[in-house]
């Protein structure tokens, strides 16, 4: 990303060379942006009214000093996302510029699932939420955090049941790093009782799960439990 660092001169247009007050090339792609665009064209036409100080844009290479871009980390093991989950992620999309769900690859549990997989079901089940980024991680999830460059992490509560456990790992991770928030929402009302752990069971034992999970995630249950 680039940054566009504000300088300020008195200078006339005329001691200027006309270059000077058009974007560079590396600028071109940015400046299409419809909000830039109009700060450019107005800050241009200030600098060059006689009586005022010149002010103009250069890149210094960290984009982030002019919009910083509002990111969120949505982690869990997902084994398999649920429409809980969903309606999780559906309500982080609106508070974030972009959502990052990151699937862990927990050496604790026995996945139903690969990452691999999980990650595509997720996918398939989160195409109509343009602002949602998946991916796979191992290690701390600070750490990963840190690394694409998050400022929150989601949070689902379902109960008061979960608050405790969350309530302890949230003050550890701001211990940990203290720079990150976590964001706690809670999902509908009829997601309230639903759990990967749950769905599962349910489908092993030859339950329907449509009320509960994407229909990617039906099929890929009827397969994996056929086998």
């Amino acid at each position: 990303m680039v940054d566009w660092k504000c300088i300020t001169r008195t200078q006339k247009r005329s001691s200027l060379p006309s270059s000077f007050f058009h974007a560079p090339s590396s600028f071109s792609s940015f400046a299409s942006c419809p909000p830039f665009r109009q700060t450019w064209r107005a800050c241009n036409t200030w600098a060059t009214s006689p009586g005022h100080p010149f002010f103009s844009f250069y890149p210094t290479g960290a984009f982030d000093q002019l919009r910083r871009v509002k990111r969120a980390i949505y982690a869990g093991s997902f084994d398999p996302v649920t429409n809980g989950h969903l309606d999780v992620l559906e309500r982080a999309a609106r508070l974030f510029d972009e959502v990052i769900i990151a699937v862990v690859q927990n050496g604790e549990k026995k996945a139903l699932f690969s990452a691999a997989e999980r990650v595509e079901l997720i996918k398939e089940a989160s195409v109509h939420i343009k602002n949602v980024r998946v991916t796979q991680f191992t290690g701390l999830l600070v750490d990963y955090a840190k690394q694409v460059q998050a400022a929150a992490m989601i949070r689902g509560l379902r109960a008061i049941s979960d608050f405790e456990f969350e309530f302890q790992m949230a003050l550890m991770n701001r211990r940990l790093e203290p720079t990150l928030e976590t964001l706690f929402l809670m999902p509908r009302e009829d997601y309230s009782y639903v759990s990967s752990r749950l769905i599962k069971e349910i489908a092993q034992l030859g339950g329907k799960v449509e009320a509960f999970v994407p229909p990617g995630v039906v099929t890929a249950l009827k397969k994996r439990f056929a086998q």
